[in-house]
C-alpha cells in the first residue's frame, strides 16, 4: 500500500520532532527543581480562587483550562488524518486503528494483572496511550536510516491512540455525570454542527462555543479539557480551512508554551528515596510501578505487533509497501513512549492521592524514556535492509 505523504503531515512530524526535544528538556529541570526546592512543588498548588465548591490552583488552570487548547489542536489533528490525511480510507485506517487496539488493550491487561487486589487498579488505562511528540523526537534520534513509513504507521497510530485515551478519560475517569448538562451538551454540538455549516465562522463565535461546551462538560462530571476535542469534532466538514487557521494558530503556542507549562506542573515531584516508606525498593518494584512499566515497556509492543500481524493474516488490513517485521517492531517500541497522554491519566486517577499519583508519574516517566532508549538502540543493531524490503 503505497502511502501518498502530504506536505501539511511533513510539517506535523517535524514540529512533533523539536516539541519533544522541549518536552524532554522541561522534564528533567522539573524533575531537578522539584527534588531541590520544596517551594518548586508548593508553587503549583498556589490557590488562586474558588469556582463552583473547587479549589482553583496553578496546577488546576494548566490542567483543566490550558489543555482544553492541547486536545483542541489534537481534535483537529485527528479529524484532519480521518478526513483528509493518512486514514481517509478504510485500508489506510485499518493499520494504525488495530495497532492502537492491541496496544491499549494490552498494557491495560498487563497493568490489571500487577495491580489486582491492591488500589491502585483504577489507573489501568495509564500505560495505553502513546506520546506523539517524545516518540517522534526519540525517532529522529534513532538516525535517518529509518523508511519514512515507520514514522507514518507510528504518528497515524498515536493520532488513533490519543482518539483512544479520550474516549476512557470521557467514559471511565469523570465523576458522578450529570444527565441533564450531558443533553444540554449533546443539543449545543448539534447546534454548532449544523448551524455553523453554511456560516462563516467569527473567531469570537468558536471562542465562545469552547467555553460553552467547557463549562457543559464541567457540570456534567466530565473533564472538561476534551471540550477542544468536541469542538474539532463538531465542526463541520466544509469548515475544513477554517480548522485549518486555527491549528495553524494553535500549534506554537500549544507545542511551545501549554506543553512545556503542563510537563512543569505534572514532574514538580519527589523522587527521592525519603519520599517513600520503602525507598527506591517501593518505587521500581511496587505493584503500581511494575503494572505501568512492563505496560509500557512490554505490553504496548507486544499488543501493537500481534494485532497487526493477526489483522494482516486475516487480510483485515494492507500492510505498507516495503514494511518489514523489524519495522513493525519498531513502531511498537518507540509507541511505548507514553509521556503526556499517560501522565493526564495518572493525575486524573490519581488526583486525591498525592504519593500514588507522583510514584505513578515517576514510573511512565521512567518507562518512556526506557523505551525512547531501547528504541534508538534496536533501530542502530538492525541492518536497515531489516527495516525495508
Amino acid at each position: 500500500m503505497l502511502y501518498k505523504i502530504t506536505s501539511a503531515f511533513r510539517s506535523f512530524i517535524r514540529g512533533q520532532q523539536f516539541a519533544g526535544l522541549l518536552l524532554i528538556a522541561c522534564t528533567v529541570f522539573s524533575l531537578v527543581l522539584a527534588n531541590q526546592s520544596g517551594s518548586y512543588i508548593h508553587f503549583w498548588d498556589s490557590h488562586i480562587a474558588n469556582f463552583d465548591g473547587h479549589d482553583i490552583n496553578i496546577h488546576w488552570l494548566v490542567n483543566e483550562l490550558l489543555m482544553t487548547f492541547f486536545f483542541l489542536l489534537v481534535g483537529i489533528e485527528i479529524k484532519r488524518e480521518f478526513t483528509n490525511g493518512e486514514l481517509n480510507t478504510k485500508k489506510k485506517a485499518a493499520l494504525p486503528i488495530a495497532g492502537a487496539i492491541g496496544g491499549m488493550l494490552v498494557p491495560a491487561m498487563i497493568y490489571y494483572i500487577f495491580t489486582k487486589g491492591t488500589n491502585y487498579t483504577k489507573g489501568w488505562a495509564i500505560p495505553t496511550a502513546t506520546d506523539i511528540a517524545f516518540a517522534l523526537t526519540a525517532l529522529k534520534l534513532a538516525g535517518n536510516k529509518i523508511p519514512f513509513y515507520i514514522k507514518i504507521i507510528l504518528t497515524s497510530l498515536a493520532v488513533a491512540d490519543d482518539l483512544g485515551a479520550i474516549l476512557l478519560i470521557s467514559v471511565f475517569y469523570s465523576s458522578q455525570l450529570d444527565f441533564i448538562y450531558l443533553g444540554a451538551l449533546a443539543l449545543y454540538l448539534f447546534f454548532v454542527h449544523y448551524k455553523l455549516k453554511n456560516l462563516k465562522i467569527p473567531t469570537y463565535i468558536f471562542s465562545v462555543s469552547l467555553f460553552m461546551i467547557w463549562l457543559l462538560l464541567f457540570k456534567s462530571g466530565i473533564h472538561p479539557s476534551i471540550a477542544g476535542v468536541l469542538l474539532a469534532f463538531a465542526l463541520p466538514s466544509n469548515k475544513s480551512a477554517f480548522a485549518a487557521r486555527v491549528e495553524h494558530l494553535l500549534n506554537k503556542p500549544v507545542n511551545y508554551f501549554i506543553m512545556p507549562l503542563f510537563a512543569f506542573a505534572n514532574t514538580a515531584i519527589l523522587i527521592s528515596p525519603e519520599s517513600y516508606s520503602g525507598g527506591f525498593t517501593e518505587i521500581i518494584s511496587s505493584p503500581l510501578s511494575m503494572g505501568i512499566i512492563v505496560g509500557l515497556l512490554l505490553g504496548k509492543p507486544l499488543g501493537i505487533i500481534s494485532f497487526i500481524f493477526i489483522s494482516e493474516k486475516l487480510k483485515l488490513i494492507e500492510m505498507p509497501d516495503k514494511s518489514t517485521f523489524a519495522g513493525i517492531a519498531t513502531v511498537g517500541i518507540f509507541a511505548g513512549i507514553g509521556f503526556t497522554m499517560s501522565i493526564f491519566v495518572s493525575v486524573i486517577a490519581f488526583e486525591n492521592d498525592g504519593i500514588t499519583k507522583n510514584l505513578a508519574i515517576f514510573s511512565v516517566v521512567i518507562a518512556s524514556v526506557i523505551c525512547g532508549m531501547l528504541g534508538v538502540l534496536f533501530v542502530k543493531i538492525t541492518p536497515a535492509r531489516k527495516l525495508s524490503k
